[in-house]
């Protein structure tokens, strides 16, 4: 990031209560354009309550979340996705009995500029429409390896290809920050491999990523930086090396005498 450049994201003392439970304590996050992000920590540590305020999905009880310096808080969910955010979520969430090609054609409608009428109708606008978003589609497609697979049925992929689907469905929408929730779950070793080059093209790009995972080698070798959160707090922060050794991630994430390359789950 050059010297001066403003984070696409910053989250300000952001704090999350459900009844008694903080599931979110004064959280403070920046995160700069062309870059990838980890979020980690054990389970119930605040990881994808974090991602459910930044989308909108959970209202925050104290802070502020500011999207290229423009505050979030009052937008709806579907109304961020427009202004350049996306995400993938960590179960599945795919059209089974619709095509590859379709299920990342979803990700386009935010920016359908067609009458619902016209499309019906099949005008030319809307011919010229869909003939680019199937276009667009298939390039998104090509970015995660499954263009040869577009007219297959989303329920005969893989687990892991079907990962990838619903990644090339949040590329579709035109993000410029794209939120991943363990995205390398239930991947074999090749597509953990292969997912590595597709995150690592996407931030030559200048894409920016923000990923919650467990694989802390992917986690270590990917990310620019980490935040790691305990119990709705954030504990440590900073590059894999710095984040790896700190003793308060050993001993609340790793367990006393292990180390970041570990893995948990």
């Amino acid at each position: 990031m050059d010297h001066g450049e403003q984070p696409i994201l910053e989250l300000r003392n952001i704090s999350k209560r459900f009844g008694g439970l903080k599931a979110l304590e004064e959280i403070n996050i920046s995160i700069e354009t062309g870059t990838v992000h980890g979020i980690i920590g054990p389970n119930g540590a605040g990881k994808s309550t974090l991602f459910n305020v930044i989308t909108g999905l959970l209202r925050p009880n104290s802070g502020e979340i500011l999207l290229k310096g423009n505050p979030l808080s009052h937008i709806p969910p579907h109304r961020r996705i427009p202004l350049g955010l996306a995400r993938t979520f960590q179960n599945i969430r795919l059209f089974k009995n619709m095509t590859v090609e379709d299920n990342v054609l979803v990700g386009q409608h935010v920016h359908t500029p067609t009458l619902i009428l016209s499309i019906i109708c099949g005008t030319r606008p809307a011919i010229e429409w869909e003939n680019k978003a199937k276009e667009s589609a298939n390039t998104c497609l090509r970015r995660v390896g499954l263009e040869s697979m577009k007219s297959q049925f989303a329920r005969n992929l893989s687990y892991g290809e079907q990962k990838l689907v619903e990644f090339a469905r949040a590329l579709a929408t035109e993000p410029e920050l794209i939120l991943l929730d363990e995205p390398a779950a239930g991947m074999n070793a090749e597509e953990k491999a292969g997912l590595l080059k597709i995150i690592s093209k996407l931030r030559d790009d200048r894409y920016t990523v923000v990923l919650i995972e467990h694989d802390m080698r992917l986690v270590m070798e990917i990310c620019d930086q980490i935040t790691v959160l305990n119990h709705g707090k954030k504990i440590a922060e900073g590059e894999p090396q710095i984040v790896r050794n700190h003793p308060d991630v050993i001993t609340a994430y790793l367990g006393k005498g292990s180390n970041a390359y570990a893995g948990t789950r």
